[in-house]
């Protein structure tokens, strides 16, 4: 199992270039509300963020809307930065959910935040 998971990580950085799924902030903050109610209300996982699931919820909504009034230089260091932790927090919860121990889904977690982190930003195409 280990060794196909390397491969994927490994793998990732060029997948995502070629079909350009760096994760914005709000994707991030989506895909790690979801996986975290799926683990808690599905699978008997555990909060383990100290402001507990509301608490983390309010703190990504108010982010994302203090973001959106900024000027787009931040927004675009917002949506890169906050898109890779939130989007890691996401594979950390989906590992916990597929049964991985606390170790591994933290450091798969972390290496794939970074993954997403150095992504290239997505460039839109003019249509």
């Amino acid at each position: 199992m280990i060794k196909y998971l390397i491969t994927l990580l490994l793998l990732l950085p060029n997948i995502a270039n070629a079909t350009c799924v760096k994760p914005t902030a709000m994707q991030g903050a989506v895909a790690d509300t979801v996986t975290t109610l799926v683990g808690i209300e599905f699978f008997g996982l555990t909060e383990t963020n100290p402001v507990g699931f509301i608490g983390s919820t309010a703190v990504k909504i108010i982010s994302l809307t203090y973001a959106a009034d900024s000027s787009p230089e931040k927004q675009k260091v917002f949506d890169s930065t906050a898109g890779a932790f939130w989007s890691a927090a996401a594979v950390n919860n989906l590992m916990a959910i597929l049964g991985a121990t606390s170790p591994v889904s933290i450091v798969t977690g972390i290496v794939s935040g970074m993954i997403f982190y150095n992504m290239p930003q997505c460039e839109k195409k003019d249509d």
